[in-house]
């Protein structure tokens, strides 16, 4: 369970930090105990929130009055917890412990806390994490399921207990001594860490792009599947666009965590469940996909296959997805053989699984030492034989 929560603090999203993972487990397993420790092991402050414990104010809900000349207003002041993540620079893991417990204002107030890292009307900052933990109904004092929409904006992970060999290895580790934030586990810097990701990302979110884009391109029905209000997988984890997303950050975690196979479902089925996660990757396996790098830079030959329309949509849009990355090695020369695979796919009549890659290389052709897209005779011949179908879809201009 280390890697999965380790993967889940270093992933970048268009949020910030981080991947809001709610882990599921019986009391006393040692949810708490072990995200803790991984979180002070790379010298993140971790600050828990128990809703039951701490209280609507914990969660920025309380209204206070305030004057300002002959007017009164009424003001949400910021919970003092938060002082001690502004010691930190905001680098942190915000711990939701018991979250399924939370009731009255508190409830809302969770979706701006793991949505949009707000309490109270502060925004956090990108480099403060959310997780959570929840027993199940039954184990919960005043538990209960989770609102559809708090459920579909969390992934989740159903916590796999230590063994007895790793839950006495921790006992006999201990010296006796208290500490609150220490961790058993070896200490690493979380900057170096946030660093050598976003070094490594670019590839692997290409990827993950690609792949996911090309799955759901042609099984559309898998984008958006809300469960019935009467089953309990309306709680959990199911597809949506936003946990789609979700899962595609993950996708790519998993490559710069060089997480294996198991851990791999785990982190995609967290947000879209088992389902459409198991089918995505058994869809996967059957494609053999090369990297967008060695299709770009020559290194593997890639050839448009009109019996498998899955195959060059998945390329066409990882490639795209990796020369759009203004951190892309030798976006130049990647550019223009974008180009000219695109070239290739058009004169073999594939028009529509060239528009959506051949938009995002366009809107990324004009950049600094590159060559304008007026200036670009292949991407211009590309977007000339495009213009048609574009202007039918509602693209054009």
């Amino acid at each position: 369970m280390h890697d999965i929560i380790k993967a889940a603090i270093f992933t970048p999203t268009y949020k910030g930090w981080g991947l809001p993972l709610l882990f599921w487990g019986e009391p006393g397993v040692a949810k708490s105990d072990i995200i803790e420790d991984v979180g002070h092991s790379y010298g993140l402050h971790v600050e828990v929130l128990s809703p039951g414990e701490r209280g609507e104010g914990a969660f920025g809900v309380t209204p206070m009055p305030v004057a300002r000349g002959k007017t009164h207003y009424i003001t949400y002041p910021a919970p003092e917890w938060l002082l001690k993540l502004e010691e930190h620079d905001g680098r942190g893991i915000v711990f939701v412990d018991e979250l399924n417990t939370a009731q009255g204002s508190a409830k809302p107030a969770l979706l701006g806390l793991i949505q949009a890292k707000r309490i109270g009307g502060e925004y956090l900052g990108a480099l403060t994490r959310v997780m959570g933990a929840a027993n199940p109904p039954d184990d919960a004092a005043d538990g209960s399921d989770l609102p559809a929409s708090t459920a579909n904006r969390l992934g989740h992970v159903q916590w796999r207990a230590p063994s007895v060999q790793a839950w006495s290895q921790w006992l006999m580790a201990l010296d006796g001594s208290p500490s609150a934030a220490s961790s058993s586990l070896p200490q690493h810097s979380a900057a170096l860490e946030e660093q050598r990701v976003l070094a490594e990302w670019a590839e692997p979110f290409a990827a993950a792009r690609g792949l996911v884009t090309g799955f759901l391109g042609g099984k559309s029905g898998q984008l958006h599947q809300k469960p019935s209000m009467d089953s309990p997988e309306l709680s959990r984890a199911w597809p949506s666009r936003r946990t789609w997303y979700l899962a595609t950050c993950a996708l790519a975690s998993c490559g710069v965590h060089s997480l294996k196979d198991e851990a791999r479902l785990t982190m995609l089925k967290a947000f879209v469940g088992k389902s459409a996660a198991e089918e995505l990757l058994k869809w996967e396996a059957s494609l053999d996909l090369p990297l967008a790098s060695d299709v770009l830079d020559g290194h593997v030959a890639f050839e448009h296959d009109p019996t498998r329309l899955d195959i060059t949509r998945a390329v066409l849009n990882s490639c795209a997805a990796l020369v759009a990355d203004p951190k892309c090695a030798d976006r130049a020369a990647r550019l223009d053989a974008m180009w000219g695979i695109l070239a290739a796919v058009v004169d073999a009549r594939a028009v529509d699984l060239a528009m959506q890659a051949a938009r995002v290389v366009a809107r990324a052709q004009p950049f600094d030492g590159g060559k304008r897209l007026s200036d670009h005779k292949v991407g211009q011949k590309v977007l000339a034989a495009l213009h048609p179908a574009m202007k039918a879809a509602g693209y054009a201009g």
